[in-house]
């Protein structure tokens, strides 16, 4: 088996979907859940939040900075999935009007509203730059700074990991299988845990937990 970290240049969305799309033969779909995005959120009210928390996304990261602000971390597909299914949340509304004015007209074929979307004044919402990720504190960034992670293997060797993983995307190529991930820093050091009782990936394993150690130090102690 092997493993790999990407380090992709470019934080601009459609730049992003062009890399998954040229250098790792991904559609549009498979890419939206490999792109996380962080919002820094700003509650006038605690209702509005705490009703998007009841219904929090299995694949969204939450943190509480301090009274009344708030750090989201989601994929786009989970994004879109709010979309179509909770659009009825303040939190949902202004989420949509704010990233339909940053984000490229792709990010929302599918799942574009059936009615007018009204803005709450109760709620703001900001996108977090990669370079605001990389200045937040040890404990909050290892929740939401994320990584794209590829383990290649063959159909026996990838089944095996399959029950450690939640959000993935799964290629063939030729006779071996690609799983692509995005995971925060978190996530990664877990599951690298059971990918070093792998035959032949605990060295592998250490050299990316490295390549991480030497882009985020403070993460490391």
């Amino acid at each position: 088996m092997d493993l790999r970290l990407f380090t992709i240049p470019t934080e601009k969305p459609e730049e992003f979907l062009s890399f998954c799309k040229k250098d790792l033969g991904l559609s549009s779909n498979s890419a939206f859940k490999l792109y996380y995005l962080s919002f820094f959120v700003v509650s006038l009210a605690d209702t509005p939040i705490f009703k998007f928390l009841e219904r929090l996304p299995a694949n969204a990261k939450f943190d509480e900075l301090k009274k009344n602000n708030y750090l989201i971390s989601m994929p786009v597909s989970t994004i879109r999935s709010l979309f179509l299914e909770h659009l009825d949340l303040k939190f949902t509304k202004n989420l949509y009007l704010y990233l339909q004015e940053i984000l490229p007209p792709e990010f929302f074929r599918g799942c574009e509203p059936k009615h007018a979307v009204i803005s709450s004044q109760d709620i703001k919402v900001r996108l977090l730059t990669e370079l605001e990720k990389k200045e937040l504190s040890p404990p909050v960034k290892v929740k939401h700074l994320h990584f794209i992670f590829e383990l290649t293997g063959t159909c026996e060797e990838i089944i095996k990991l399959l029950p450690n993983l939640s959000l993935y995307v799964l290629k063939k190529r030729q006779n071996l299988y690609h799983i692509f991930l995005s995971l925060s820093i978190a996530e990664f050091i877990v599951l690298s845990n059971t990918l070093s009782g792998v035959k032949g990936l605990s060295e592998k394993v250490e050299r990316v937990l490295q390549e991480l150690k030497s882009l985020v130090p403070d993460c490391f102690g």
